[in-house]
């Protein structure tokens, strides 16, 4: 999925104040705890996205687990507004989606036993 993607289908789930660019920091913030504790990137290969010049750019999770953008976003949306009872229940389909995922890939790529070296050559 791409950036681009996720803000948009984030805009018709949930009306918003966000701007681009304050949904592509939290989703810089997603992709780098997943690069950094799923993938076991060095911090010096964490990739960011801009929201001028990456929206057309793939995101690193893909089918069937890239809801967890969606969901991570709409999280960060319910917690900004101060809806605590929403972020509650958005944070938790979050973490079932973030802990499917990682349990999925450490089992499929075995991360802590492949030096990655900022490179992921994970498949969809």
């Amino acid at each position: 999925m791409k950036l681009k993607e996720v803000i948009e289908n984030v805009n018709e789930l949930k009306e918003n104040a966000f701007s681009e660019k304050t949904l592509t920091r939290w989703i810089n913030a997603l992709e780098g705890r997943i690069q950094t504790e799923v993938f076991l990137f060095g911090p010096n290969n964490i990739t960011k996205y801009t929201w001028e010049n990456n929206q057309e750019t793939d995101l690193f999770v893909k089918e069937p687990y890239e809801e967890i953008y969606e969901d991570y976003l709409l999280a960060r949306i319910d917690l900004a507004n101060g809806e605590y009872d929403k972020y509650a229940n958005s944070l938790a389909k979050f973490e079932e989606v973030f802990t499917a995922f990682t349990a999925w890939f450490i089992m499929k790529y075995h991360p802590a036993d492949t030096p990655y070296g900022g490179k992921c050559e994970c498949e969809g």
